[in-house]
């Protein structure tokens, strides 16, 4: 297993809302949008609430249509697991459509963290096939790791290439104590 930690995006244009879109709604084709845009780029909010919708929106790559989700468990602590979009997927909060709101709602209490938003991919191999189960077991292990356990997370597991990887976004607020999780050395963790 590799861990990938994506780098921040330069204009602080990070977004729950866009990265919960992306990672449980995987296109066959990518949005002409998502390619070239014949409008000028216009800077993006740096709202807190804006850049986790961003992130859920990206994330989601929907385009607003109803997408079946379908929860296939619920665990005693309040995990879930789900299938939106064809995708296998794990949250923490309430529920997954609620969960870019309730990551903004949390970072938004946060008056210090100006980027709450945290996403790392973990990649397999190609001869490896970890099942669903594994997968979401290393995810919540990495959260662990990072000392992020107990914050609002999503997982989602792709599997649309040559290797098997899932995408985990992970609020830095702690929704208990509004404080934001320190990640300075988060690729030697």
């Amino acid at each position: 297993m590799n861990v990938i930690i994506p780098p921040k995006r330069g204009d602080k244009g990070s977004s729950f809302n866009r990265l919960v879109s992306y990672i449980s709604d995987r296109g066959d084709k990518p949005k002409d949008d998502d390619l070239v845009s014949a409008a000028p780029r216009q800077n993006a909010s740096r709202t807190k609430k804006a850049m986790f919708d961003r992130l859920v929106d990206y994330a989601d790559r929907n385009d607003g249509d109803d997408r079946a989700v379908v929860i296939t468990d619920v665990f005693p602590d309040g995990r879930q697991r789900l299938i939106s979009g064809g995708i296998s997927c794990e949250t923490n909060c309430f529920s997954w459509e609620t969960s870019a709101a309730e990551m903004n709602m949390v970072a938004a209490q946060s008056r210090r963290c100006q980027d709450p938003v945290y996403h790392f991919i973990l990649s397999w191999r190609e001869n490896e096939l970890p099942t669903d189960a594994q997968i979401f077991e290393c995810a919540e292990h990495c959260i662990r790791q990072l000392g992020m356990e107990g914050h609002q997370y999503v997982t989602a597991i792709h599997q649309d290439t040559d290797n098997t990887h899932c995408h985990v976004a992970v609020n830095r607020v702690n929704p208990i104590t509004y404080k934001a999780a320190a990640l300075w050395n988060d690729a030697d963790t």
